[in-house]
């Protein structure tokens, strides 16, 4: 990642337009989940992302795979940082921790991720992954290195 992050570009751009929802466009996984940024504020370093998860997301017994979930957080929390960190920096997730709480049913999916350390090497982050009827369904703590 560089100075020149697309993600970054987004976030920026969805800040600077005063935070109407817009599409995130700027990676693939985005796109396949179609995902839409709703909200993001660079002081305190959150975002709120709302995904769609369908027939190519789901597991055998018809709920979203794990690792689409974890995706999903983690996408949060690098959105999350990447509204916090000054324009030279990126974050490149070094740790994951994904709670899974009830299965994940298709449909639209709303993460929400938040900032909770950043210091000059490492930002620490957290998100919460909720469904349609607001129902917990996991959270995720990241730690990522600035680079």
């Amino acid at each position: 990642m560089s100075a020149s992050n697309p993600d970054r570009a987004a976030v920026r751009a969805f800040m600077t337009a005063g935070c109407e929802p817009r599409p995130l466009d700027s990676n693939p996984i985005a796109i396949g989940l179609q995902a839409m940024l709703l909200a993001a504020d660079a002081e305190v370093g959150t975002v709120t992302v709302r995904f769609e998860a369908g027939v190519p997301h789901l597991q055998g017994a018809g709920n979203v795979h794990g690792g689409v979930v974890a995706t999903m957080l983690d996408l949060a929390t690098a959105l999350a940082a990447l509204a916090r960190l000054a324009d030279d920096q990126s974050p490149a997730t070094v740790s994951l921790n994904v709670c899974m709480l009830r299965p994940v049913a298709p449909g639209p999916l709303t993460a929400t991720a938040q900032v909770d350390r950043a210091g000059r090497r490492i930002v620490h982050a957290s998100a919460q992954l909720v469904g349609r009827e607001g129902a917990l369904l996991a959270t995720a703590t990241a730690v990522m290195a600035i680079v």
